[in-house]
């Protein structure tokens, strides 16, 4: 048969549906989407462009679909931790669609973009962990399980505060401590009282307790957190105060690496003030935790702390925050 001087056949070659699509590369966006960048196959001449493409992936994937059928093409799913996936594009132009192109390598979108962690069947070993996997995570609750945690729990990591990464568990109606030696209801999940780090670590606190889980700043923060001396600072009684101090921390920023004694811990970092402060001034027992809230001192939004008071040892109260603190 001809048609105009042109033969079925050529008409057959000439305008036809296209060749399978060339994917040239794949990319994680997030835990949920992978960006595919391809190119048409080997054109027909004269023939019409490829108005869309579908894909494929295998092994199936829930909730599959594609958000952005342009080049590249967009597709989002439930990606498995455990799995690997292929994919492999179809195109489309007006005399119908190709074969499909050849698969591309496999991906994990989940394990890619941060090896899923946060999630419970992927835990993070620390907020700062997390953080450091997962820059562009927006701060909330994450599945976190350190080495001296048993058992997973979901934490609040702030991802704002110098870089993101301090983490904080709420404890309310739990066992109250006055001492770095007591235990409190952190201890059975493998965390600490909050080591407070820096005047951006006391923001973080604050600003969870107040805008995450909107509640009152005394409630939580009764006590300056994990800070001690372990040299008993009252001289009466036969104990010995702090070595040439008679037990009067006020000339010294209460910070580490400015005032001696005092510390957390893990021997890092910590803070209360930039300058010196009329506490504590020697009626302090040794490894009593110094009072805020307990003491009617305050922080303030910014992470001020008003003051501080080394009163004997002051309580945590039933409510109060813990955490890895791996963060230094």
């Amino acid at each position: 048969m001809y048609l105009l001087g042109v033969s079925s056949s050529q008409v057959s070659r000439q305008f036809s549906k296209p060749n399978p699509p060339v994917i040239n590369s794949t990319k994680t966006i997030n835990e949920r989407t992978v960006s595919i960048s391809w190119a048409e196959g080997v054109p027909v001449p004269n023939n019409y462009p490829v108005t869309s493409v579908v894909v494929e992936v295998s092994p199936p994937v829930k909730n599959f679909s594609i958000f952005d059928n342009s080049n590249p093409v967009v597709v989002n799913g439930d990606f498995l931790t455990s799995t690997s996936y292929k994919f492999r594009l179809r195109a489309f132009n007006i005399h119908g669609n190709s074969d499909l192109s050849l698969e591309t390598e496999p991906v994990n979108p989940t394990r890619d973009f941060g090896g899923g962690l946060g999630t419970q069947n992927n835990p993070a070993p620390s907020g700062l962990a997390f953080a450091q996997a997962r820059p562009a995570a927006p701060s909330g609750y994450y599945w976190i399980k350190s080495v001296s945690m048993s058992n997973p729990v979901q934490m609040y990591v702030d991802m704002v505060e110098e870089g993101g990464g301090y983490d904080f568990y709420p404890i309310t109606n739990g066992i109250a401590a006055s001492y770095s030696t007591d235990s409190h209801s952190g201890t059975s999940l493998g965390l600490d009282l909050v080591y407070p780090r820096s005047q951006a670590h006391w923001r973080a606190m604050y600003n969870y307790i107040t805008n995450v889980v909107g509640g009152s700043l005394a409630t939580y923060l009764q006590t300056t957190g994990k800070v001690f001396a372990s040299v008993r600072t009252v001289a009466a009684g036969g104990y010995p105060a702090a070595p040439n101090l008679n037990g009067n921390y006020t000339p010294y920023a209460m910070k580490s690496g400015s005032v001696p004694d005092w510390r957390v811990p893990d021997g890092g970092r910590w803070w209360l003030k930039d300058s010196a402060f009329s506490e504590p001034n020697g009626d302090y027992y040794a490894n009593g935790f110094l009072g805020l809230y307990a003491a009617s001192y305050t922080i303030d939004s910014n992470g001020s702390l008003s003051g501080f008071n080394d009163a004997a040892a002051y309580s945590t109260g039933t409510s109060y925050l813990v955490s890895t603190n791996a963060k230094q």
